[in-house]
This record gives structure tokens, C-alpha cells and sequence, in this order.
């Protein structure tokens, strides 16, 4: 991201020991302090990092409905829901929760 530093922003770099894989599975913040005590802080948007380390994922995402094809004197018709297939990619997420419903509500 050089056009963060041609604006003026400070690029930081984490120990070379750290496990940057973990940290970015974090909630991450900065702080700066002046003789130990804290002079501000904020919060750290790693969408860099998060690129470089699990890859860019060009894969299909989404919720897929299939279903299998019947024809009704030539004409083609939809029968039920054979299968469902969710797609996600999250690779810093600790969880994912998908909920289910059978039908609309309120």
C-alpha cells in the first residue's frame, strides 16, 4: 500500500518472531506513550497482511440452491431443493455461524 505512505501515514512492521497469522485472527491496536504514560491509540487495519499471508480467493461465495431439472411435456420445470451449499471465505475468522430457517417470519 505505498499510496498510505505517499499520504503521510507511518507503516509499522511486527517482530519478525511475532505469529502474524494469530495476531491478524486479533483485534490489533497501536499505542503511543510518553514516559509510560498513554498518548493515544488506535486500531490497526491489517487488509494488507491479510492478503499477503491467506492469498486473494477468486473461488465461487454465497449461498448456492440446487435442484434437479424434470421436464413436464417438454417444458422444463424445477423440482425441489436437492441441497443447499454455502460458501464463505473468512480466513481470520474464529467461528462462523450460519442460522437456518425454515420460512419467512414476521
Amino acid at each position: 500500500y505505498p499510496h498510505l505512505r505517499a499520504a503521510g501515514y507511518t507503516c509499522l512492521r511486527v517482530p519478525e518472531h511475532a505469529d502474524v497469522r494469530q495476531l491478524l485472527k486479533c483485534q490489533l491496536a497501536v499505542t503511543a506513550r510518553h514516559d509510560g504514560v498513554l498518548q493515544d491509540a488506535t486500531s490497526v487495519q491489517p487488509h494488507g497482511a491479510v492478503d499477503d499471508l491467506f492469498g486473494r480467493y477468486d473461488g465461487p461465495l454465497g449461498v448456492e440452491i440446487r435442484r434437479s431439472e424434470s421436464s413436464l411435456d417438454g417444458a422444463r420445470q424445477l423440482s425441489p431443493i436437492t441441497g443447499v451449499a454455502v460458501r464463505v471465505w473468512a480466513p481470520t475468522a474464529r467461528a462462523v455461524t450460519l442460522r437456518l430457517f425454515d420460512g419467512p417470519t414476521g
